[in-house]
């Protein structure tokens, strides 16, 4: 992504981007966040622009499950909700030093997501929440194909990501 590198590296980024453009006989992008971003720096190729919007994720409808007595014994007073996934580039580990730093017994936090490539964060971010000492709580589930529960006993949805997100399916 043009921006996010060093001053330098953006410069010949965004040298080589003017030229894709140029060459280009047309541009496809997926969200109208992406399509600005384009037009911002491409602007007198819009001709050349199509916007193709991601399809909204549909799940099947919810049927309850011992999951859910587990949620509601588990539910803090504040319960935060983080689903997706665990990377740097998601603000996952500020967020859960920052639950850790409240330091309230109210408050916990429910991370779902996660796959095999983020394993070496997720067991960092889990040994952090081991040897802390917060009374707030912090509660890894992994990856689940429906994560409708967690959306129901939680308070609120926390989408923490460092920059912005192009993507952002999660929070439809």
């Amino acid at each position: 992504r043009i921006g996010d590198a060093p001053p330098e590296e953006s410069k010949i980024q965004l040298f080589f981007w003017k030229a894709l453009v140029r060459r280009s006989s047309s541009i496809v992008v997926i969200s109208s966040f992406i399509q600005r971003h384009t037009m911002s720096v491409a602007s007198r190729h819009e001709h050349k622009l199509t916007v193709i919007m991601n399809k909204l994720i549909t799940r099947e409808p919810y049927k309850r499950s011992s999951l859910d007595e587990h949620l509601l014994t588990k539910k803090r007073n504040h319960q935060f909700l983080y689903v997706g996934q665990i990377s740097e580039k998601k603000g996952v580990p500020p967020l859960v030093q920052a639950i850790l730093k409240l330091d309230n017994p109210e408050v916990g936090l429910w991370i779902v997501g996660g796959s095999e490539h983020s394993k070496g964060l997720e067991n960092e971010l889990q040994k952090l929440v081991q040897i802390s000492k917060s009374k707030s709580t912090v509660e890894f589930y992994g990856y689940r194909k429906n994560p409708t529960p967690f959306y129901e006993f939680t308070d609120w949805h926390i989408a923490p990501s460092s920059y912005p997100e192009p993507l952002g399916n999660i929070v439809q």
